[in-house]
This record gives C-alpha cells, sequence and structure tokens, in this order.
C-alpha cells in the first residue's frame, strides 16, 4: 500500500517545516510548496518533494501533485498594520494567502481525495480574539476558521475530513521579524512569551503534532485545536 502523500503549503520555513519533518518521520510522501525558491533545497534534502508556488494564484496547483491524500494549509504572511496605515493591497494580499487559498485548495483537493483524507487549516487564536495591529490577519483567520467549517459539513458525506489547528505565538522567523520599526527583538520576544501563561513561546514541532493527530483522527472533522500554551484563557 503505498503511503499517503500530503501536501504541506510553506512547509519550507517556520512551522510548515516542523510539519514537514514530523511527517516525512511519520513514513509519508511529502510535498511543500513555496512561493520562494531559496528555502526548498533544505526539504529536498529531508525527503520532500518541493514545488514553487505562489498562493495568492492558488488555482491549479493540486493538479501538479495528484493523487494526494491530505493537504495541510500552512502558508500564509503576517501583517502588523494598525489603523491609519491600513491598505486595500495589504489586506487583500493577507485575505489571499489566508482565506481564498484556504478555499480554493480545498475545493481541488476535495476533487481527487480518497476516502479518509483531511485538510488541515493552520489558522491562529487570532482568528478568534483580534489584537491591535492584528485587523487583516486577524480577518483571514477567522474566514480560514469558517471555510474549514463549512468543508467540514459539506464534505463529510464524501468521508474526507476538515479541521484547523490554532496556534498561539510560536518562535519562528516570521516571529523574531520587528513588529514596529526599530524593535528590539529581545525584548519583543520575552513581551510575547509573557502573554501566555506557561510562560513560553511554542516550537514549530508542537503544533506539527498536533496537525498529525487531525490527520489520523478518522472520526475527528471540523475541529478546531488550540495549541497555544494557554493563551487563549
Amino acid at each position: 500500500m503505498s503511503p499517503a502523500h500530503v501536501l504541506v503549503t510553506g512547509g519550507a520555513t517556520g512551522i510548515g517545516l516542523g510539519i514537514t519533518r514530523l511527517l516525512l518521520n511519520k513514513g509519508m510522501r511529502v510535498s511543500v510548496c513555496s512561493r520562494r525558491p531559496e528555502p526548498l533545497s533544505a526539504v529536498e534534502a529531508l525527503g520532500a518533494e518541493t514545488l514553487t508556488w505562489d498562493l495568492v494564484q492558488p488555482l491549479g496547483l493540486i493538479h501538479k501533485l495528484t493523487p494526494l491524500t491530505h493537504l495541510v494549509h500552512c502558508a500564509g504572511n503576517d501583517n502588523n498594520d494598525a489603523i491609519g496605515s491600513w491598505s486595500m493591497s495589504g489586506f487583500q494580499e493577507t485575505m489571499a494567502l489566508h482565506a481564498l487559498a484556504t478555499a480554493m485548495l480545498m475545493q481541488e483537493w476535495a476533487a481527487q481525495a480518497p476516502t479518509g483524507g483531511c485538510f488541515v487549516g493552520v489558522a491562529s487564536t487570532l482568528g478568534r480574539r483580534t489584537a491591535p495591529g492584528k485587523a487583516a490577519y486577524s480577518a483571514a483567520k477567522a474566514a480560514m476558521l469558517s471555510i474549514c467549517q463549512s468543508g467540514a459539513l459539506e464534505l463529510a458525506p464524501k468521508r474526507l475530513r476538515v479541521n484547523a489547528v490554532l496556534p498561539g505565538v510560536v518562535e519562528t522567523e516570521m516571529t523574531r521579524a520587528p513588529r514596529t520599526p526599530g524593535a528590539d527583538i529581545g525584548q519583543q520576544l520575552t513581551e510575547l512569551a509573557e502573554l501566555h501563561p506557561l510562560g513560553r513561546l511554542g516550537t514549530p514541532s508542537e503544533v506539527a503534532e498536533a496537525v498529525a493527530y487531525l490527520l489520523e483522527a478518522q472520526w475527528t472533522t471540523g475541529a478546531e485545536l488550540v495549541v497555544d500554551g494557554g493563551l487563549s484563557l
């Protein structure tokens, strides 16, 4: 029997890389897409198949990878624009990567996925509750959660499952980027860690464990699995 084939969007860096590593270790066939080709050589060395794709235009990606069992949509961007600096282009790109890509990828995946296949959207606790400077990002993640709920309902008769993971703040390249001009990165990370009752940031591997569980949990659909060190509390 052939191993499950899973696509991890954004699977060459950050949380996505943690997911890629774990799924490869579980013996799955893993494909990874990235809008930038530079990070892909590292995951190729791990044994993943790779391609360059900009998910602002998601249509057609799945057709290059069929047959595809599972899909983990982890690719996205950050957006820290506060009111007064919002822009049409900023909102459009963030919504395209997190919400529109979720819908279009899910639709193309479901058209060819086998019974038991699972789609996992890597959302955020900010999809449930926003924060200053997070209007576009929170709106996009909230839309991702809504799309995943709709997909879970509509695809259940085909025995396809759709779930979401809601991480808190995870230490990645994105988290280490300055959120305000001239920010002290060490202080920024300390302040973010202190938001979590468990007193630290999460790791990509911890989010990956939640994703792997949802891919394999055959009686779980429509779930929103929070992995956030208590941040939501």
